[in-house]
Formats: C-alpha cells, structure tokens, sequence
C-alpha cells in the first residue's frame, strides 16, 4: 500500500506551501481562531483591498479511507469564525474544495490562486504581531553566531535550533 503525500506533522507545511505555489503569500499553520484550531489559513486581498483569511484546510492523514464530507462542519466553524472565503479538504493526498455554502466537497487538483491577488491593508492586530514576531525572531537568529560541532560522520549546526 502506498502512503498518503502529506504524513503527520509534514502534512501542514506541505499543504502550506502549495498554496505559496498557487499564489498565496501570508500562510499559517495550526491557527487557533477563538475555540477552534485550523490547520492551514491563507491570506488573501478581499475586494475592498483588505488582508483577510480567504482558505481555510482541513486535513485527514489516514491510511484508511475518510469521507471528505466529514471535514465540512469544522470547514463552516472556520468560516463562521475567521470569515473565510474558500474552503478545501486534504484527504491523504488528494484536495477537495467545498461549495459556498460548505454542503458538499468537489476533488480538484490544487487550491485556487487568490482571485484579488495577496496585496492589501492588514487591519487584523493579531497578524501584524505574528508578522513583527516572525521578523524579530528572524533577525535574533540572524545574530546568533552559528557553531558547529563535529562528530565523527557529521556536523551539527547548533545555531539553528540553539540561541547561544
């Protein structure tokens, strides 16, 4: 039997970056959004110009088969919650994307470029924190001087998950 593409902790960050590839530029994974967590959000612009979460995915790692279906009452809570616009399911490695009205599931080969593109105003308080973290997070590590230690078949570069 053959494993699914996207396995345990992988699966988010796989699905992450394919929506990169389909366009999306702000993606987060295992957001928790008032009591529910969602694997993936990506931001789009909405039509008045504004950053909003426009995907929201579900995704089921099983080697046994799960109806797609059963990934749309927590797809409607995240729209429900974070305002999404576009939904979608990954079942092992296929995608199914959901109707508007988060009824039924249709397989599809991929998510859906942003119709409005990924440039616009970010109003949401809690991104722009996310996004001022990430930087000062990256540019601590980008002062930490890397160390390597040598054993005897290979080196392990402490600076990238030790702050020293």
């Amino acid at each position: 039997m053959s494993s699914p593409a996207y396995e345990g902790a992988n699966a988010e960050q796989a699905v992450a970056e394919r929506l990169r590839r389909a366009g999306f530029e702000v993606v987060r994974t295992s957001v928790q959004a008032s009591d529910i967590g969602t694997d993936v959000v990506a931001w789009a612009a909405s039509t008045n110009g504004e950053l909003v979460p426009w995907a929201a995915v579900e995704i089921k790692v099983s080697r046994r088969p799960i109806p797609p279906e059963l990934t749309l009452p927590h797809l409607a809570r995240a729209r429900d919650v974070l305002g999404t616009h576009d939904h979608y399911a990954v079942i092992g490695d296929s995608w199914y994307k959901a109707d508007r009205a988060l009824r039924s599931l249709e397989p599809v080969d991929g998510p859906s470029a942003p119709p409005y593109g990924t440039k616009g105003l970010v109003t949401d308080p809690a991104l722009v924190e996310q996004a001022l973290r990430q930087q000062w997070f990256q540019s601590d590590r980008d002062r930490v001087p890397k160390i390597k230690l040598y054993w005897p078949h290979s080196a392990v570069d402490v600076g990238e998950s030790f702050a020293v």
